[in-house]
């Protein structure tokens, strides 16, 4: 499967009503494009890092991730109506019988275009 382009970003990701803000900061380093989610970071390996005219990027792998605790990291592919194929970063987090999820979606180009939040399932 083709990689995806994905740049350093912050966002506040708000859940229903406002309850639980919780900031999501996306950044690269040497060989790995980190994902803080929860205060937490979370390591994807980077295929490729470079910088174009538009700056900074890594170039990631799908894949599903069990990071333990009850985190899963999942990176899946995400389309839009009218731009190439983009990529979704979504950490869950399970635990006390619910699921949460939190995701950051990012167009074509590697920016970061828009955030999403699964409120508790039980």
């Amino acid at each position: 499967m083709t990689p995806f382009k994905v740049r350093p970003f912050k966002r506040l990701v708000t859940g229903v009503a406002g309850i639980e803000t919780v900031e999501v900061e996306g950044f690269i380093n040497a060989v790995n494009f980190i994902c803080k989610f929860y205060g937490l970071p979370f390591s994807i390996p980077a295929i490729e890092v470079g910088t174009d005219h538009r700056g900074t990027y890594a170039m990631i792998a799908a894949a599903e991730v069990d990071l333990g605790e009850g985190f899963r990291l999942v990176i899946t592919p995400e389309f839009e109506e009218d731009e190439d194929r983009g990529c979704q970063i979504s950490v869950e987090r399970s635990g006390n019988g619910s699921l949460q999820i939190v995701s950051i979606y990012f167009d074509s180009y590697g920016n970061c275009n828009g955030d999403g939040r699964g409120e508790p399932v039980y």
